[in-house]
């Protein structure tokens, strides 16, 4: 069948499915409902008018009650008249669009079966345009393929039949530049912390987030080394301190040793003067032992010189008194 004759018969039958009403507009038109309108609205207006004033009162609440069930009942009748009519009126109609929702189903059974094959026609079309974007990334984006995921660049508008595979194309060669131009700013930094400003660049493809974070580390690296530099000062001033006060001790120290040996030294010499000491008494010499092995703890605060010209008797005499009264005495030597 040649495509001139395909076009006749599609025409054909196109003709042949429309939708022709053959009774005229006019036939279908309702012809005024006539009634007798204006005679009830006046009876009515007569009847009604007592009842805008009416009371109901405990002596005539049966009357009131059975006025109501008749203006109700008149109310009811009017309603049912009025039903009546329009049933009548809308009957062909109703039959008419009933009879219409069969032919309409029709129509739409068929065309349901156009359509489920063309969704899966566009789902594998979908699908194919999907694989040849990841093959497309995949053979361009070079280092960034392991970095950063197709779909941290991809768009909604992908998934459109107006985004062509060019189009994609396109836009993915841009998202790699732009990538790439980013983490060569970042290498530039020179950032101690470039690691960890990458992973923030690479969570969301944000330059400002990663520059950022940069500056938030460097803030935080600064903070502990002056906490450090603190801390070690403080230290410092404390082990000055300690090794000053040590020193001090140690001095102090020295000094006592130093006196305890010259007072020592003093009495060993005195002692060991020949002929000017006699063998001391018992009681005398356990006094002299006990001081010699007592720790001196203090120098002595008041030492005086003095000369004597005695007799032998006199000199023993000076010596017993000083033991007697725990004076220590030495030999000055001239």
């Amino acid at each position: 069948m040649s495509e001139e004759q395909t076009a006749e018969t599609i025409e054909s039958e196109e003709n042949s499915l429309e939708l022709v009403i053959f009774t005229s507009t006019e036939d279908m038109s309702v012809a005024p409902i006539v009634f007798n309108k204006e005679q009830l609205k006046g009876s009515l207006e007569v009847v009604l008018v007592g009842y805008k004033e009416y009371e109901v009162t405990e002596d005539n609440l049966i009357e009131a009650k059975a006025k109501r069930a008749k203006l109700n009942k008149l109310s009811k009748a009017m309603n049912d008249k009025g039903r009546h009519v329009q049933q009548s009126t809308t009957q062909p109609v109703k039959k008419f669009r009933d009879e219409l929702k069969d032919l309409i189903s029709m129509v739409d059974k068929a065309s349901k079966i156009i359509d489920d094959q063309v969704k899966v026609f566009e789902e594998k079309s979908a699908e194919e345009k999907q694989t040849k974007v990841k093959v497309f990334w995949k053979q361009n984006a070079g280092d960034l393929f392991d970095l950063i995921k197709l779909s941290q660049i991809s768009k909604d508008t992908w998934s459109t039949k107006g985004q062509t595979l060019k189009k994609i194309e396109k836009q993915i060669i841009e998202s790699i530049t732009k990538i790439n131009e980013d983490l060569e700013l970042l290498d530039s930094l020179e950032s101690e912390h470039l690691k960890e400003i990458k992973l923030v660049y690479v969570k969301d493809l944000n330059l400002a987030q990663a520059l950022k974070k940069d500056k938030e580390l460097k803030a935080e690296k600064q903070r502990l080394e002056d906490f450090e530099a603190k801390k070690a000062e403080a230290k410092a001033l404390a082990d000055a301190k300690a090794e000053e006060e040590r020193i001090e001790q140690e001095a102090k120290e020295k000094i006592v040793e130093d006196a305890q040996a010259v007072h020592e030294a003093e009495i060993e010499r005195f002692n060991a003067v020949e002929g000017f000491i006699d063998e001391p008494e018992p009681e005398a010499e356990q006094r002299r032992i006990l001081r010699s092995s007592l720790r001196y703890k203090e120098p002595l605060t008041k030492r005086k010189e003095f000369w004597f010209d005695l007799t032998k008797e006199k000199q023993l005499a000076l010596q017993k008194c000083c033991k007697e009264n725990d004076i220590e005495y030495g030999l000055v030597e001239r």
